[in-house]
């Protein structure tokens, strides 16, 4: 998939990262007119790069006009549309249209195929917590298997009400060790995710995998953390 085939109002989070540290930014492919495509095909020098481009919504921080072209900085967009799909090493200016105004653009030329987040580095967690399942106030008591920064795996005693799309919402707490002082401390999490497949396990329990709806920069840390810890507990 051409990051030109994203739909108007898809949800966009861009990753930009140093060798220090890494934010996440979330936007939304721009809804353009008539005038504002005549513009941006003046705009752009080669057809071929009008395949090669993603008209975003502009990013503000903090009041300011984000640019890219500042310090050397690895950037990356992830998007939702059906299948979820990621562009590497991408490109990012910004651009003034007749009726959308400053817009950011977002340049790649890869042709990507879906992004498989069962791929992605899972940390083992193993530790109960208590979910709520789509329109239902009531607790249900489960075990978070593992996790990833997009999913969780959680194994529940049935999956009664529970289908593809169902919405999750997963409590729990974890103690976390801090390897350089040696002390513990007990986080908390609120995850809201949904459902994307279940299977039954051989002890007649089930596992749910469930996708996040949106990741928040204190889960990332989270799992960077504890896949850190866990490397080098692994490592000794």
């Amino acid at each position: 998939m051409l990051v030109s085939e994203l739909n108007p109002g898809t949800e966009v989070t861009v990753g930009i990262s140093n060798q220090v540290d890494k934010h996440k930014i979330k936007t939304k492919i721009a809804e353009l007119t008539d005038k504002d495509r005549v513009a941006l095909t003046k705009a752009v020098s080669k057809k071929d790069t009008l395949r090669c481009l993603a008209v975003l919504d502009v990013m503000i921080v903090d009041g300011k006009l984000l640019d890219f072209n500042t310090g050397k900085v690895s950037i990356d967009i992830l998007a939702f549309q059906e299948k979820l799909y990621q562009w590497k090493n991408v490109k990012i200016l910004h651009i003034h249209l007749p009726d959308a105004g400053t817009v950011h653009l977002a340049f790649s030329a890869e042709d990507v195929h879906s992004f498989n987040r069962r791929n992605e580095f899972r940390i083992w967690l193993d530790t109960s917590c208590k979910i709520r399942v789509g329109l239902d106030t009531a607790t249900k008591s489960a075990i978070i298997r593992d996790a990833s920064e997009h999913g969780v795996g959680i194994v529940v005693d049935n999956v009664d009400g529970i289908v593809a799309s169902t919405p999750v919402r997963v409590e729990f707490q974890y103690e976390m060790l801090d390897d350089k002082t040696g002390q513990k401390s007990i986080q908390y999490h609120e995850l809201q995710a949904f459902v994307v497949r279940k299977e039954e396990l051989e002890d007649g329990k089930f596992q749910i995998g469930a996708r996040m709806k949106e990741v928040s920069k204190k889960w990332s840390d989270f799992i960077i953390e504890k896949q850190r810890v866990d490397l080098k507990t692994k490592g000794h």
